[in-house]
């Protein structure tokens, strides 16, 4: 269960289940982007200490697609990767951020590189990983929990 909501510039996800492993569960809120790009948000809260959410760039809707993501959950920020449909996905070490951070996915063909900030501001954002991850030219970007 879970849904989707958009109010005065405020994009609210509720969704149910983890992302990773070889298949995923929640909800992913998406527009199409091209060959390269980024897609960027703050997050202003979670549920509770055991939610997740974050920022994607995904292959496809399928519950196996290839992806790269920032996760937050328990204030801490993983970079998570699967890269091809239908393999486990593998995650970076976590790092420490701020109660309402700031997460941005960058993909350069098929590098996907995700930095965090407590911020925003220019020269504030930190690596938290990278990975190569095969999707073709037009992939799907967006807000996922």
């Amino acid at each position: 269960a879970g849904s989707i909501a958009a109010a005065n510039g405020t994009m609210t996800l509720r969704g149910a289940g983890p992302l990773g492993s070889t298949a995923d569960q929640g909800r992913f809120a998406y527009q199409r982007v091209s060959r390269e790009g980024q897609v960027a948000a703050r997050l202003d809260s979670l549920a509770d200490a055991n939610s997740q959410a974050g920022v994607m760039f995904r292959a496809g809707t399928g519950t196996g697609d290839a992806f790269a993501a920032l996760v937050v959950s328990n204030g801490q920020v993983v970079f998570r990767s699967r890269a091809s449909s239908g393999v486990a996905a593998t995650q970076s070490t976590a790092m420490s951020v701020g109660a309402q951070p700031w997460l941005k996915l960058v993909r350069n063909g098929a590098l996907v590189s995700g930095y965090a900030s407590d911020t925003g501001a220019e020269g504030t954002w930190r690596l938290v990983g990278s990975a190569a991850v095969a999707m073709d030219t037009a992939a799907l970007a967006g807000l996922f929990t």
